[in-house]
């Protein structure tokens, strides 16, 4: 008996030296991570991958987890758009009044909601970094000064960028360790002024830029800044210049991105009407394009059909906009598979679990062996957690369903002209029970029941999609067309082929319902929503590029 009790004691002292292990392996990690996500941020995001399995953190690792991959993803320049947890993570610092990290998470909660459309809530997120930082976050607030000046850019609102861009360059200057953040806010200022053709300030702060690269003898920021200052040249006219620069790239770095540098060199020598050189620079640089470097090849492709236009060979010119088009489809159709293994990854719970299970099994084989006493502890053990695990999830994805109802039912369109899509959102929610079907939804989350994950999803689920009674939605048709002088009626009387969901879609995004709102609605999600709108242009003639309920306004009239 006491042997068995001695077995017993070193399985439960194994397993608490195994986490106390894993959770001091986690604290080495973020660590590293921190020292190399400004320079190597996709070394960071091996690192953070690295973490089997981030569900099994402590709340404030797990937190920390999710703010570091925001941060690395996105100085990786990957799409952070379905990356809504950095807004709870905030929260939670927030609570904590961990000040560091709430600043960060901040600045990276502005840096999503940039990446959903929402400009305004991303600019007060920016802000409201200012307004909580203290001196020890000033970097930070560099950084978030520089993400305002660029909002403002971006809008081509260039007089509001620049003092943003001064700002953050000033803060930069005072730490010796981030002047690669302070030459790449000049290049921001430089651009400004190149944009608003006052080519003297853009030429000082470009510049500026390079004499702290040659101080740090960083060859590679050297190249950048010139690449922008041969740009400059080529706008201002003065094509030699720009040659001569781009040489100087070549021998300051000859590693340096040729693709681009050919393709620069190709753009100077179609403005000089020298098409026969620019089409040897532009065939070089589409053959340095790597077969899955879409990007490029697009590029590529669309300087090559403006050389060939130049020339008047009109039909081999609309041959490369073809390819152009297709490999601009292709980045699109990439960054939508990035977005959707970024999901799987994240609510995955299962396959994680699974994985987990095996490793704990061969960790504690041996242990198995030794003992029938503890055997019967590891099953028991993992049967509870696994359990546990499961109702775990089963309530994050109840309580997040919720919550994505409350955001739609509670966010009112934020634009004064909007009153129209406020009311018709009101009637549709009122029509579809949608508070009624939250309150009762929330009933089933008391904290009592927080064991019973399973039994709470599969409630929501049948509250909120499995109704007795279909909704008919062309009840809500009804006051779309009155209030938009019989919108869907004179749609549907110019494309009849658009069937009942086509005209759900259109609906919906008439009234001011975003691919998310409209996927919760349908029961589907925002992929799907995505292509059913591509599908609905295709049908319809309207191009891709244009906002899609612009064009069906303008096709309707």
């Amino acid at each position: 008996m006491m042997k068995k009790l001695y077995y017993c004691f070193c399985f439960i002292l194994l397993a608490f030296i195994s986490c106390n292990h894993y959770s001091t392996k986690t604290a080495k990690i973020f660590d590293r991570i921190e020292n190399i996500v400004d320079q190597f941020p996709d070394s960071a995001l091996m690192l953070l991958d690295s973490i089997r399995n981030p569900y099994e953190l402590s709340k404030s690792e797990y937190a920390k987890y999710i703010l570091f991959s925001v941060q690395t993803k996105n100085k990786a320049y990957k799409n952070i758009e379905m990356d809504t947890l950095i807004f709870f993570v905030r929260d939670y610092f927030k609570e904590k009044n961990d000040r560091k990290n709430w600043v960060l998470s901040e600045l990276y909660s502005g840096r999503v909601l940039l990446f959903q459309g929402k400009k305004d809530e991303a600019m007060k997120s920016y802000l409201e970094v200012k307004n909580i930082a203290s001196k020890e976050d000033l970097y930070v607030v560099g950084l978030s000064e520089t993400s305002m000046g660029a909002l403002y850019y971006n809008q081509s609102l260039l007089d509001e960028a620049i003092p943003h861009f001064k700002n953050a360059i000033a803060i930069f200057s005072g730490f010796d360790d981030k002047y690669k953040s302070q030459i790449a806010s000049l290049s921001d200022l430089g651009n400004a002024f190149l944009l608003k053709e006052d080519y003297d300030s853009a030429f000082y702060y470009y510049n500026k830029g390079l004499e702290i690269a040659q101080l740090h003898n960083d060859s590679v920021k050297q190249a950048v800044v010139l690449h922008n200052i041969s740009v400059a040249y080529r706008w201002s006219g003065e094509f030699e210049r720009a040659k001569a620069t781009l040489k100087q790239i070549r021998l300051l770095n000859p590693d340096y991105n040729k693709r681009e540098d050919y393709s620069n060199m190709a753009n100077i020598y179609l403005l000089e009407n020298k098409k026969d050189s620019a089409l040897y620079y532009a065939n070089l640089s589409l053959a340095l394009s790597e077969d899955n470097d879409y990007q490029g090849k697009s590029a590529a492709y669309d300087l090559l059909s403006d050389i060939e236009e130049a020339s008047g060979n009109y039909r081999e010119s609309l041959n490369y906009h073809r390819q152009h088009s297709d490999y601009r489809e292709a980045v699109f159709k990439e960054s939508q598979g990035v977005a959707i293994l970024d999901i799987q990854k994240k609510y995955d719970f299962e396959l994680i679990q699974n994985a987990n299970k095996k490793l704990v099994i061969e960790r504690l084989w041996i242990f198995i062996i030794l003992s029938v006493v503890a055997l019967v502890v590891v099953i028991v053990a993992f049967i509870f957690h696994r359990k546990h695990m499961q109702n775990k999830e089963a309530l994050l994805m109840a309580k997040q369903q919720i919550y994505q109802l409350k955001e739609m039912a509670n966010l009112p369109v934020d634009n004064k002209n909007n009153e129209k899509e406020n009311e018709l959102r009101k009637i549709l929610f009122e029509q579809l029970d949608i508070f009624k079907k939250i309150s009762l939804l929330e009933a089933y989350l008391v904290d009592k029941d927080k064991e019973k994950g399973k039994e709470i999803l599969t409630k929501v689920n049948e509250i909120m999609y499995n109704s007795s009674q279909r909704f008919d939605w062309k009840i809500f048709y009804q006051p779309v067309n009155t209030l938009y002088d019989n919108f869907l009626i004179r749609l549907k009387d110019l494309y009849p082929d658009l069937n009942e969901e086509d005209m759900l879609v259109c609906c919906l995004s008439k009234a001011g319902f975003s691919n998310t709102e409209i996927a919760l609605l349908m029961q589907s999600n925002p992929n799907i929503v995505q292509k059913k709108k591509s599908a609905i242009r295709e049908k319809t003639g309207m191009t891709r590029q244009e906002n899609f309920v612009k064009q069906l306004e303008e096709i309707v009239k």
